[in-house]
Parts: C-alpha cells; sequence; structure tokens
C-alpha cells in the first residue's frame, strides 16, 4: 500500500509505535492482551499531544486490524475517553471538574444524595462520600473481598472533604451519619442502664461476701461489667481509640468536622510517646496495633479496621499534610472531594421521610451483617469475584495501573492506594445491593471502577491546585495557586481581595503577581 492511499488513521498508530521506541509489529501483536495494549498506545499518544478523535480513530483502526477478537468498539472508545481525560503531557496538570457520577451509586444511595443535596445546597460529592464511607464502616470487618489467597480488602475508607468555609460540609457529613448517630445514642442509653445494673450488682456481691466470708467455701460470682457499642468515635490518638477497638472488633468510624485535628494529632503525640502515623497506616489495610500503656500494660489488636470522614478547607489540608505525610504515604490513602463552591439559594425542597427511611434501613441491613466465629475471635466472611467480575477487574487492574505507571510522585501515590479502594467500593456495592451476596457482581465491579476514575480525577485536581509545584518552584506554585483563587471567585478579582483571601502573598508579591497576570492575558 502506497503512503497516498494510507488512511490518517494509520499514521497516527504508526506514529504511536514510534513513539514507545519499539517496532510496530509488537504493537500489532495484541492477542491476550488487548485492553493493556490499546490503553497503553492510546496513553503515548496523549502525552505527545494527540487529540481525543485522533486516539479513538487510531484504536479503533489498531483493535479491527490487530485483536484477535476485536474487543467491542463501545469498549474502544470508552479507553480512548479516559486516557484522553488527562492533559497531553502533564502529570500535574488539572482536569477540569467532573461531577460525581450519582449512577454508580446504589438506587437507595442515588435517591438520598439527589434528595438531600437539593434539600442542603452542596455539592451531591459531599453527600455521597459520606454515605460510601457510612455504609463501609456499617458492614466493618464482618466481610472482606479475596482476590487472592493472601489478598484481602476490608471495607475501610477515609475519606475529606475539602472545601472553604461555608461550602456545607458539614451538614452533609450530619445528614449521611444520621442513622449512625441515631444507633449510637440508642447505645449510649443502653449502656447506662447496663452499667447502673452493673454496680447494684457489685453492691450486692460484696454484701453476699461479707455475709459469707465466716465459714462458706463458696463465693458468689464476680458481676462482669458491661460493654458500650461504639460506632463513632472522635478522639484520634490510638491510645485513646486501643480499648475501644477491643471491645468493639467490627471496627469504628471517626467522623470530625475539622479533620486537621487527626492529621496534626500524629505529629504531637510522635514527639512525645511514640508514633501513631505508623498504627494509622497499619489501620488503613486492617493491621494489626500493638499499644504500650503505662502502667496498664499492652493491648494487642489483631486486625484494627478503622474508616475516617472528616471535612477539611484547602489552605489548612496543604499546611497540615505538608512534607512529611505527603511522603509517608498518609495523604495518598485520603479520598479527596473538592467540587466548586456553589452560591446557595433558598429551597423549598425537603428530604421526603421515605428516602430517610431507605437509607436508615439499608445502614441497619450492613450493622446487622455478623462475621465468623473463628478459633481465635470473630473472622470476617469473605466474598469473592464472580467469573464476570473478575475479568472486569482484571480489565480495571491492568488500565488503571498504566495510570500509575505514567504518574509521578505524589500522584502516583494516590492512584496506587486507589487500586485497593478498586475492591473496597465494589466490596460495599455488592452488599448495599444485597446484604446477603456472597459473590462480588461484574456491575459492581464496573462501578467501582467508575467511581476510582472520579476519585483519581479529584486526587489530580486537588494536587495541582494545593500542592501545584510540589517541592519545586515556589514562586511557580504561588502564581498557581492565586490562579485557582481567581478561577474560584468567578475570574475576577481586586487587589484587596487577593491581600485578604490569599494570606500565603505579601502585597508587594500580590500586587506583581497579578500584573505579570494581566500581562500574560
Amino acid at each position: 500500500m502506497t503512503m497516498q492511499h494510507e488512511s490518517p488513521l494509520a499514521v497516527d498508530t504508526r506514529e504511536a509505535a514510534r513513539m514507545l521506541g519499539i517496532s510496530p509489529q509488537h504493537v500489532w501483536s495484541l492477542t491476550g492482551r488487548r485492553n493493556n495494549t490499546l490503553a497503553s498506545l492510546a496513553s503515548t499518544m496523549r502525552r505527545r499531544g494527540m487529540p481525543a478523535e485522533a486516539i479513538e480513530a487510531a484504536l479503533l483502526q489498531e483493535n479491527a486490524l490487530r485483536c484477535d477478537p476485536p474487543l467491542p468498539d463501545d469498549e474502544v472508545r470508552r479507553i480512548a475517553r479516559s486516557v484522553a481525560r488527562y492533559e497531553p503531557s502533564a502529570d500535574r496538570a488539572a482536569p477540569a471538574w467532573q461531577a460525581f457520577p450519582p449512577d454508580a451509586l446504589p438506587k437507595q444511595i442515588r435517591r438520598f444524595v439527589t434528595a438531600g443535596a437539593e434539600a442542603i445546597g452542596c455539592d451531591p460529592a459531599y453527600l455521597a462520600v459520606s454515605s460510601l464511607v457510612a455504609c463501609a464502616f456499617a458492614i466493618g470487618r464482618s466481610r472482606c473481598l479475596r482476590l487472592k489467597t493472601r489478598w484481602r480488602e476490608y471495607p475501610v475508607l477515609w475519606a475529606a472533604l475539602v472545601g472553604e468555609s461555608g461550602t456545607q460540609k458539614s451538614p452533609a457529613m450530619d445528614l449521611a451519619l444520621g442513622p449512625l448517630r441515631k444507633r449510637q445514642e440508642e447505645a449510649f442509653a443502653e449502656y447506662e442502664k447496663q452499667r447502673k445494673t452493673y454496680e447494684e450488682e457489685v453492691r450486692q456481691a460484696k454484701r453476699e461476701k461479707s455475709r459469707r466470708s465466716r465459714g462458706s467455701a463458696s463465693r458468689p460470682a464476680e458481676p462482669r461489667p458491661p460493654v458500650c457499642t461504639r460506632y463513632l468515635v472522635s478522639d484520634t490518638t490510638c491510645e485513646a481509640l486501643a480499648p475501644i477497638l477491643v471491645d468493639n472488633p467490627r471496627g469504628l468510624l471517626l467522623a470530625r468536622d475539622e479533620l486537621a485535628g487527626w492529621i496534626r494529632s500524629q505529629n504531637e503525640y510522635k514527639r512525645h510517646r511514640g508514633s501513631d502515623t505508623a498504627n494509622w497506616l497499619s489501620t488503613w489495610q486492617g493491621g494489626s496495633w500493638m499499644i504500650d500503656r503505662k502502667g496498664a500494660g499492652p493491648l494487642h489488636i489483631p486486625e484494627a479496621c478503622v474508616s475516617i470522614l472528616g471535612g477539611i478547607q484547602p489552605e489548612v489540608l496543604r499546611a497540615a499534610l505538608g512534607r512529611e505525610h505527603m511522603h509517608d504515604g498518609m495523604a495518598a490513602r485520603l479520598l479527596l472531594a473538592y467540587p466548586p463552591p456553589r452560591t446557595r439559594q433558598w429551597t423549598e425542597e425537603d428530604i421526603p421521610s421515605s428516602v430517610l427511611d431507605e437509607m436508615d434501613d439499608l445502614i441497619g441491613r450492613l450493622l446487622a451483617l455478623q462475621p465468623n466465629e473463628g478459633g481465635n475471635g470473630p473472622e470476617p466472611v469473605e466474598l469473592t469475584l464472580s467469573p464476570e467480575a473478575k475479568a472486569a477487574w482484571r480489565e480495571f487492574y491492568n488500565r488503571h495501573n498504566l495510570l500509575i505507571a505514567d504518574a509521578h510522585e505524589p500522584l502516583r501515590s494516590a492512584l496506587s492506594k486507589l487500586e485497593a479502594y478498586g475492591a473496597r467500593f465494589a466490596l460495599v456495592l455488592a452488599l448495599c445491593r444485597d446484604a446477603a451476596a456472597t459473590e462480588v457482581a461484574a456491575p459492581d465491579v464496573e462501578a467501582a471502577a467508575r467511581l476510582v476514575d472520579w476519585f483519581a480525577d479529584e486526587a489530580r485536581r486537588v494536587y495541582a491546585a494545593i500542592f501545584p509545584a510540589g517541592d519545586g518552584d515556589a514562586v511557580a506554585g504561588k502564581q498557581a495557586k492565586l490562579v485557582d483563587f481567581i478561577k474560584r471567585r468567578g475570574g475576577a478579582v481586586t487587589l484587596r481581595d487577593v491581600y485578604t483571601g490569599c494570606r500565603w502573598l505579601d502585597p508587594q508579591t500580590a500586587e506583581s503577581a497579578l500584573r505579570e497576570l494581566v500581562a500574560a492575558g
């Protein structure tokens, strides 16, 4: 075939082969690795600046000519769209804001999020993320997803709702955690009754012991103190949480309006007593805790599971995480939701009681799930992937790891943790769909992959907005933050706005930076 008869699409794929630095024959031979190779081609073409339409056309041609058997065209287009979301050759470039995908949620949560966001006036992302964390906690250590013999994922989610003051982060959290707060109050009331009964039994036992002390061999049984069922906690130190976890092996949900206190407490505690950070990092994957308590002996928790949910302002997040937690893996474990601020207007919309009851019933069903009884205490019931779900997982895993390979730190670490979150989302979605499920189905994995894609975009956006220059060029970083500040205020600001709203700029630098931006258009 002569060059003049070659289609432009064929030139695109040959150019992609040249970009990859390998011969076209190797690219053309796709048997057994179709998704992986097509995604790699798309990623390379995008990094070199090819537009989405050219990438899609090139992939469709190569799929038809070289894949054996060809993938469905819709699947090829999805690969092209997924890769085309990212800016050419810009690991730190932030994609445009994408609304949270409500159709990735189970129907009960979807209705709850839609109605709740309308009533509160918040972005649906805040309520969606909060609801996912609440459901994940409710499942707790009663269930896990086994991907391989030694790879199990627990439903542990850590999420930060990022936004300036007044963006309705706290009301969204309160609404999503309502069913848990109600049950926590009921548990406290029941514990108080049991505590009073216990204290009376102790007094009776002492009187009985006194009467029988002379010449009696039998002794009354010692009353057993009651255990308080805990769902929600706010204390952030491991020493305070350890006894509560011992009594509640299913797990806990650390919920704080201001998440910065949890992040900062690790540094403060470390200086005086030892590292809380290591225990928290272990908790994210259901690892063990060993807490040495002064005068009280050690506490060992074989599988500590604590989900985390809190709000935080962008500048506070930047200061709280700092260099240390960007590199120790703490920041990478946080699922971030940072929607653009919206102007609130009064609405008569309210949440139908049927929607609230539906969400309450869902949380109740998940809390009712029971683990197996093992030789050393409760053991989670293992769910596995159905054959169709295994195929969907393989596709997600390969595609997501191509994104990881193309990323740089600290984004690379965040994307790596999202791999595990993909399995955790799939587990949560499966059990929300059917609390009696023994397998995760393909639609659960596909919906989980959509959630991972969304959180990957958010990580990219937040890192670019809050950590725009990494550890390098501080001047460029400040200017990028200023650009983000202006965009968030509709694209127009006064010098006074910058003085009062950009505390990281001194007045002289602020004026100079504004002039440079005006000159640059």
